[in-house]
């Protein structure tokens, strides 16, 4: 797993220069290669990875992490990284619906709002590669505190997973290395809808 977690950890760390770099190596290698290519190398990743999620997850799973968060006093929501804008666009989407939520920040004062939670709250927490450490510290603090886990992650070996009382695992699409967060936007919206449904 330590392996896993390397392998991961170095592609990301190739960080966005390389990423750059391939997408110019692919539009060198295209004869006819446009804005409107990329656009629809794009769209099509993304509507792959959509496809993926409708066929994924079954009612029941969606439905026991919608009842978690439905149930919760306070949702205490967190990401990382790429995984941020995912965090907020949860609790927008959480807080538009009435529900009262923690959007924790990225740094280690991540960790000082959740000390004081209880069983009747829950964490919701949004992890890709490569695993932040404040994440991973988070999610034992609320197990600690038996508060309820929701975790949506990219790998099925993540350290999030074994933690948390529900698990999705999103596969994005993406082109050269750039990936779209459209799936993880998609079941976003399916939890908070459906939290909003068991809260009543």
């Amino acid at each position: 797993m330590q392996e896993v977690f390397r392998t991961e950890a170095v592609k990301v760390l190739s960080g966005y220069g390389g990423r750059l770099r391939d997408l110019r190596t692919s539009i060198g290698e295209a004869k006819k290669f446009d804005s409107a290519v990329l656009l629809d190398s794009l769209v099509n990743a993304a509507v792959a990875s959509m496809e993926r999620l409708r066929t994924t997850w079954p009612n029941t799973k969606i439905d026991a992490a919608a009842q978690i968060l439905g149930r919760s006093e306070t949702i205490f929501i967190h990401g990382k990284g790429r995984s941020f804008p995912l965090a907020c666009y949860f609790a927008d989407a959480t807080i538009n619906l009435g529900m009262k939520i923690m959007l924790m920040d990225q740094d280690e004062m991540a960790l000082v709002p959740i000390s004081g939670r209880k069983s009747s709250d829950s964490l919701v927490v949004i992890g890709f590669s490569p695993y932040s450490t404040t994440t991973q510290e988070l999610v034992r603090q609320a197990i600690t505190r038996q508060v309820p886990i929701v975790a949506i992650t990219d790998n099925p070996s993540a350290p999030l997973v074994p933690s948390a009382d529900v698990v999705f695992q999103v596969t994005e699409g993406g082109f050269s290395e750039f990936q779209s967060l459209a799936s993880s936007l998609c079941l976003i919206d399916v939890l908070a809808l459906g939290a909003a449904r068991f809260r009543g």
